[in-house]
C-alpha cells in the first residue's frame, strides 16, 4: 500500500508555520516506519533538494521555484504558491508515481 500525503506545510524550517508541520511530518514518518511507502509532498526550502529518500518515507519539496522568490516562509506568497501547488503535483503524481502502479497488482 502506498501514500502520498499533500500538505502546505512540511519538515523543513522553511515550511513550518504551527502545529500542521508536526502533525503531517510525524504521520508520514509512523506510516514510513509501520512499513508503507509514503510520500509526502510539501512547499518546501528552495535550498534543500527538491526530493530525498529516506527507506519509506519519500519528501518532494514543491513549488520551490516560488519559495526562491518568498524567502519568509511558506506562506510567504502564498496565493501563488496555492496556485501552484493545486495545478503541479497532482499530475506529476499520478502520471509519476501511482498510474505506474495500477498495471502492477499493488495497493494504492
Amino acid at each position: 500500500m502506498h501514500f502520498h500525503l499533500l500538505a502546505f506545510d512540511g519538515p523543513d524550517d522553511y515550511a513550518r508555520a504551527g502545529g500542521i508541520a508536526t502533525r503531517i511530518t510525524g504521520l508520514a514518518k509512523a506510516l514510513a516506519d509501520a512499513g508503507f511507502d509514503t510520500h509526502l509532498w510539501f512547499i518546501g526550502d528552495p535550498d534543500r533538494p527538491g526530493h530525498e529518500q529516506d527507506d519509506q518515507l519519500s519528501l518532494h519539496r514543491w513549488c520551490q521555484w516560488l519559495s526562491r522568490y518568498h524567502p519568509a516562509g511558506v506562506y510567504d506568497g502564498e496565493e501563488g504558491k496555492r496556485l501552484d501547488y493545486a495545478a503541479s503535483p497532482r499530475p506529476f503524481c499520478v502520471g509519476k508515481r501511482c498510474c505506474p502502479r495500477f498495471g502492477g497488482g499493488s495497493g494504492l
